[in-house]
């Protein structure tokens, strides 16, 4: 399983090889709990007056001693971030490139923004003698076929090809205001129904979360890191990138100079994978047709 927490290691290492740029770095040789303003480090003297980075926080430094590092009162989660616990040796980054908590946010939006792209989910159901509408999980967002196991041995599930979805039921009824009529047969009263439908890829909540177990199947991965280096680049200080020494090889040789370049060519990919990705999609889940009211 790669957790979000994995893809934004990918996405920094690709930000930053196009700069070349190697921070100062230690590590705590204490934990700290999120309103500690005193750090333990290995390597004090890494560590400069300003913003460092530890897991997903920012904070700021106002001194520097010979074994530790003081924050500003005010230097727990700045900028944004959350002041949280670290553990014994957790990474202390000396003004980092891209801050991590940037990159989440920016995965964040590129998700968000991929809504051509989906997850397929099934809901289970139980044919019943007199009703023919069922309330369906709120995440559905298109039906893609429904099926009904079968009495005996063959374990066949046929396709019921008439049925009606409909995405704004009535909430006093249907509570997830998603339900669906189904007006053929679905076996005898008691048997098993199977809806299988689409629904919006899943929006991490921190960075432990399993990218597959938010829909995210391995196939996307890419997708996403491109998508979100897109956008933190943009956000990138001038002063910060540097790509004169780097040169990637999907350039064929030309080495970017400008942020306006290294964006182009993070969007041009995400572009291209993100059809590929939703061609590959349609292709696996082609529409099925069905009879409605």
């Amino acid at each position: 399983m790669t957790t979000v927490a994995q893809l934004i290691d990918q996405c920094s290492g690709m930000l930053h090889s196009y700069t070349g740029t190697v921070e100062q770095a230690t590590y705590l040789t204490q934990s700290i709990d999120a309103d500690d303003t005193t750090l333990t480090v290995a390597h004090p003297t890494r560590i400069l007056q300003g913003i460092i980075e530890i897991d997903n926080e920012l904070m700021q430094v106002s001194d520097q001693g010979t074994t530790d590092v003081t924050l500003f009162p005010f230097g727990r989660g700045v900028n944004g971030t959350t002041a949280a616990a670290h553990t014994l040796g957790a990474k202390v980054t000396t003004d980092p490139l891209v801050p991590r908590q940037r990159i989440f946010e920016e995965l964040v939006s590129t998700i968000r923004q991929c809504s051509d792209l989906y997850q397929v989910k099934t809901a289970p159901l139980t044919s019943d003698a007199v009703v023919n509408t069922y309330g369906l999980p709120a995440d559905c967002r298109r039906v893609l076929k429904i099926q009904y196991a079968t009495i005996g041995p063959s374990q066949e599930w046929p396709a019921n090809r008439t049925w009606t979805f409909d995405p704004n039921a009535d909430t006093s009824t249907f509570p997830t205001g998603k339900s669906i009529t189904i007006d053929g047969y679905t076996g005898v009263p008691g048997q098993s129904v199977q809806v299988t439908y689409v629904a919006d890829l899943g929006v991490p909540a921190s960075t432990s979360d399993s990218l597959e177990a938010l829909g995210i199947p391995a196939e996307m991965h890419d997708v996403l890191r491109f998508g979100a280096c897109w956008r933190t680049v943009q956000m990138m200080a001038p002063g910060k990138l540097n790509a004169r020494a780097v040169e990637d090889p999907s350039t064929n040789g030309v080495s970017p100079s400008t942020i306006k370049d290294v964006a182009q060519q993070f969007f041009s990919v995400f572009i291209l994978r993100r059809q590929e990705e939703k061609k590959r999609l349609d292709l696996q889940y082609p529409p099925r047709p069905h009879r409605v009211r």
